[in-house]
């Protein structure tokens, strides 16, 4: 398959992933915190692989310094900041649940489409790096899109509505893997600088909302569980290096 193909399966399996609030609907809340536990685990050790064993040494190799991978740590956390400030506050904000529902599309859609521009840098860069990092953004995106449909839900709408709105701001992707393709092939200087952003961000979202998540468990269990899903997550991004080479 071409690198336009590659990146319109892989932006379309990311825009699925927001329908994926419905299949927990019935899913007892005990049970669904057990098992995100252990996904947000291993997506914290394919995040991080993704990071170090793919596109920070691309980075390097492509510009010989890391300043870029620091500014995507930078531009996350204003993103974040800036734009998933209502996430915070939803709770406490009884009167405005609207406005909420409101800036959680908008904010969500505006993160889609660079997701879909991360992952057509990765994949102009070779199949390998396009499906790991592909893999390291849609595991991070089921944790969040469980918690915004949820944001939808309480903040008025009904669960039809939430999920077709959800699913029609994560298609932001699509587009966002389009228009990069074309854009980033019509001028390729930028790749480079692009790639050095998704790792910088990348790194971002494992080290402050993933990682962090994972210190509130007192249970040893459930800590050993959640130590082999996040080992288990970088070696299943290593193996996926090993098959498809540069």
């Amino acid at each position: 398959m071409n690198q336009l193909t590659n990146i319109i399966l892989a932006t379309i399996i990311i825009s699925l992933i927001s329908l994926v609030g419905v299949a927990f609907l019935s899913v007892r809340k005990k049970f669904l915190k057990n098992w995100m536990n252990l996904l947000v685990s291993f997506a914290a050790g394919a995040i991080l692989a993704t990071v170090f064993l793919n596109l920070a040494p691309e980075s390097f190799k492509l510009l010989g310094n890391f300043n870029f991978v620091l500014m995507g740590i930078v531009l996350f956390f204003i993103l974040e900041a800036g734009i998933h400030w209502h996430h915070h506050h939803e709770e406490e904000c009884e009167d405005c649940l609207h406005p909420v529902v409101f800036l959680t599309l908008i904010g969500d859609a505006f993160h889609n489409f660079l997701d879909g521009v991360l992952i057509a840098a990765s994949f102009l860069i070779n199949v390998g790096v396009g499906i790991s990092t592909t893999i390291a953004i849609g595991l991070h995106e089921i944790p969040q899109e469980i918690g915004d449909f949820a944001i939808l839900v309480n903040g008025g709408l009904k669960r039809s509505k939430a999920l077709l709105f959800n699913f029609l701001s994560a298609l932001f992707a699509l587009v966002g893997g389009i228009v990069g393709f074309f854009f980033l092939n019509r001028i390729q200087g930028l790749l480079p600088y692009v790639v050095s952003l998704a790792a910088g961000g990348l790194l971002y979202i494992a080290t402050t909302d993933v990682l962090p998540n994972l210190h509130e468990e007192r249970n040893y269990k459930r800590i050993i569980s959640q130590i082999l899903a996040f080992i288990f997550g970088i070696l299943a991004i290593a193996f996926i290096l090993r098959i498809f080479p540069e």
